[in-house]
């Protein structure tokens, strides 16, 4: 989160939104269960073998915020294309990412 708030500091605007999506969304009992699996499976997968989604994250409550603050366009810092797309599909401008 550092390195976001020093990029944000060079750049003179900027906001920083924090989704607490532990588990890949699925939530801390995912964890735990996922647990078994980890070692033969990898974490997503091992999701799935625990009954969970591989990934369940939302990315709604992010572009809502956006909304609210009046954003029209973000670049995106993360090195998770995936997290652009989603932003994407609740129609938020996703100029560019950096990770």
């Amino acid at each position: 989160m550092a390195a976001a708030q020093t990029m944000i500091e060079k750049a003179g605007r900027g906001v920083i939104i924090w989704l607490d999506q532990e588990g890949k969304g699925n939530g801390h009992l995912a964890l735990i269960e996922s647990i078994k699996y980890k070692k033969e499976f990898g974490q997503a997968e091992a999701y799935v073998k625990a009954g969970f989604a591989a990934d369940a994250r939302d990315y709604r409550p992010a572009a809502e915020i956006l909304a609210d603050l009046a954003v029209g366009s973000i670049r995106l810092i993360s090195s998770n294309e995936a997290k652009a797309d989603d932003l994407r599909r609740t129609s938020i401008n996703v100029s560019g990412i950096t990770g």
